[in-house]
């Protein structure tokens, strides 16, 4: 995973992955999406 927009692609296509642990629908806070 490269950036923010290959995060949310893969949260919202890719069942049952685990990168918004807070689900509040941003993943990968910390590393690609900080701020949203």
């Amino acid at each position: 995973m490269n950036s923010c927009a290959e995060a949310k692609y893969f949260l919202a296509h890719c069942p049952n992955v685990k990168m918004d642990g807070d689900h509040d629908g941003i993943p990968c806070e910390r590393q690609w999406c900080p701020g949203g």
